[in-house]
């Protein structure tokens, strides 16, 4: 499909401009000449962003102008940025939402940003650490190409089957590349292709016993399939690499809860909460836990608090029936 013309001119005009842009080495883009853009990308509760998290550089109608990467302090920088002009910078990062924020370099030549990620959990199993896994990093290019095209498929698009090809050609391209495995096993999850997934879940914690994400997201296909004993092992080797993980913890105590074992449950689906208030269906969990303790009061705060932050949530027929049910039984005489 051919350009419009006045896209065809500002694409040249900025390609002059900048020259061609080339990836980043040592966190740092460099772009033809003149002013800077600083930034620095936190995770949630103001800790630094691991290095290697990428961020890009845009200029519209173009597009995409550069890239850097967060440093080992979270920080990233675009030097020689031609200015006067209005860029955006964007952070992409699995298990946190996209971000972006625009830069008017028309008054001053530089500028800074900061970015506070806010985790996602459009798919739970992705949420589990900002890092950028070094698979991804030390991975021949055609693979790390191959990777991208399916994450994209996966989680931006939702077409877990077409990215398969992707991340099955990444794998032929570098055996080791345990992220790939990882991202293959979620797809095959989406499918409910639950044996296929497991395998190319244990595959990925196979390459790389420490890689936290793959760990969660065999427990929970081990869940998904109702195998809560064998789901117990993944997930506590989530928490003993991350043990404030929000996801890790509510997992596990789903698991507890399952097995009978709701006093343990307890304090892993509070920490949760306590991590992640936004995780909307640890307050149905948490009412479950304390309607076995007898407290009607706590538990028809923890289902209206879910009603509150998911009126429409999958769970919220069962909260509203446990709300009605719990204040027909207080309002009963005695």
């Amino acid at each position: 499909m051919k350009r419009p013309l006045k896209a065809l001119l500002v694409l040249a005009a900025v390609q002059w401009c900048f020259g061609s842009a080339v990836r980043a080495q040592s966190g740092n883009a460099r772009l033809a000449r003149s002013g800077e853009i600083k930034g620095i990308v936190r995770l949630p509760g103001g800790s630094p962003a691991p290095r290697g998290m990428m961020v890009t550089l845009e200029v519209d109608p173009v597009g995409y102008v550069a890239q850097s990467q967060t440093d080992s302090q979270g920080k990233f920088s675009f030097f020689g940025v031609n200015s006067p002009g209005t860029y955006v910078v964007k952070v992409r990062q699995m298990g946190y939402r996209d971000a972006a924020q625009r830069v008017d370099l028309t008054v001053t030549p530089n500028g800074y940003v900061v970015f506070d990620l806010i985790p996602s959990h459009s798919n739970p199993v992705f949420t589990i650490t900002g890092t950028v896994h070094a698979s991804v990093l030390s991975a021949p290019d055609g693979a790390a190409r191959e990777l991208e095209k399916g994450q994209k498929l996966l989680l931006e698009e939702k077409q877990p089957e077409k990215s398969l090809r992707h991340f099955q050609k990444a794998v032929e391209m570098y055996p080791a590349f345990s992220y790939a495995y990882f991202l293959m096993g979620t797809a095959y999850l989406d499918l409910q292709k639950f044996a296929e997934g497991q395998a190319a879940l244990e595959k990925a914690v196979y390459l790389d016993e420490k890689l936290a994400a793959a760990h969660l997201a065999l427990g929970k296909s081990l869940t998904m399939q109702g195998r809560h004993a064998e789901a117990e092992g993944p997930l506590r080797r989530v928490l003993e690499m991350s043990p404030d993980a929000p996801q890790g913890n509510f997992e596990l105590a789903n698991v507890y809860w399952a097995l009978g074992r709701w006093q343990d449950a307890e304090p892993l689906v509070r920490k949760a909460l306590e991590k992640e208030p936004g995780m909307a269906e640890g307050h149905v969990l948490l009412g479950n836990i304390l309607l076995r303790k007898r407290d009607a009061q706590g538990a028809l705060a923890e289902f209206r608090e879910y009603l509150r932050k998911e009126p429409k949530g999958r769970l919220a027929a069962r909260a509203t029936e446990m709300v009605a049910k719990i204040e027909n039984a207080l309002a009963a005489p005695r």
